[in-house]
């Protein structure tokens, strides 16, 4: 399968499933992190991918989520997530 951005053709190696080509699809059209700004979009993220990095920063800036971002390049099957703020969790959250 290839997909084209921009002109350049990426040819996918990775694993044959759905959940699996959409991350590596998002990742190569420039949605590298996906942005949580609540408990809610935690928990549904969660469910929809069985392999995650997440990340938590005070703010969508500077060295540390300057790297976390090109952390998540290296691996085309793993999706990532971001937090920036406050993350406050009630106690039926199976997030923490």
């Amino acid at each position: 399968m290839l997909l084209f951005v921009n002109g350049t053709s990426h040819v996918y190696s990775g694993e044959f499933s759905g959940e699996d080509i959409v991350i590596w699809a998002r990742k190569k059209t420039s949605v590298l992190v996906i942005r949580i700004s609540s408990s809610v979009e935690a928990e549904d993220f969660q469910m929809k991918n069985h392999l995650f990095v997440l990340g938590l920063f005070h703010k969508f800036e500077g060295h540390d989520y300057e790297e976390f971002i090109k952390s998540t390049t290296t691996d085309n099957e793993i999706q990532s997530g971001a937090h920036a703020g406050n993350f406050d969790f009630d106690s039926s959250s199976s997030i923490c």
